[in-house]
């Protein structure tokens, strides 16, 4: 039995598969969209020519991290104070949104954002104080109900444009703030306070 002798620094020979290491295999994605959820990529390793699982943006990940934290704080803290100091920091950071993708994304003059902000929110009150609503349908029904409004606003202005779009939402939003600071069903007696 003989070997065959083996040639000096020659080495075994094993196959290799062409490797391109920027190419990104995207994983699990969103239902009807190119997005992969949390951005989560792999990635072919030159080395051990298998697909490791990268986290490309860690972004997601530490707002995950801030809703879980969020929604988990109430069962440590369940008193009346906190849930009404934390209804008017969402009230305000969806203020903030909107104004954010108006008039920052989109680029329109629009002042009607505090009257759909507001028909949500006092249309969700009052049923809550007529029907007695559980608190977290109040959040479903508030975005319903703002976002028919929105819906409304749209059909008038969808033909205006500059001044006259302005113009419009402004006039909208003073309507809406006397109508309920002077109605007696919303709260005109205690100015507007439910």
């Amino acid at each position: 039995m003989s070997e065959t002798p083996r040639l000096v620094g020659r080495r075994a020979w094993r196959p290799h598969w062409p490797v391109n290491s920027t190419r990104v295999f995207k994983r699990r994605r969103w239902p009807g969209t190119k997005r992969s959820m949390l951005k989560l990529s792999g990635r072919y390793n030159p080395k051990t020519l298998r697909r490791e699982m990268v986290l490309t943006d860690k972004k997601p990940l530490f707002w995950s991290v801030g809703l879980l934290a969020l929604l988990l704080l109430p069962l440590g803290i369940a008193s009346e104070r906190f849930f009404t100091m934390f209804g008017i920091i969402c009230i305000y950071a969806a203020i903030n949104v909107m104004w954010t993708l108006i008039i920052g994304t989109a680029g329109l003059q629009s002042f009607a954002t505090l009257a759909t902000v507001g028909v949500g929110a006092y249309g969700a009150g009052y049923l809550s104080v007529t029907y007695a609503i559980p608190w977290p349908l109040m959040l479903l029904v508030g975005a319903v109900l703002g976002g028919l409004m929105g819906w409304i606003i749209s059909l008038p202005a969808r033909r205006l444009d500059g001044l006259y779009y302005a113009l419009l939402t402004l006039g909208l939003s003073e309507f809406m703030r006397n109508f309920v600071t002077q109605s007696d069903e919303l709260g005109g007696k205690f100015n507007g306070a439910l």
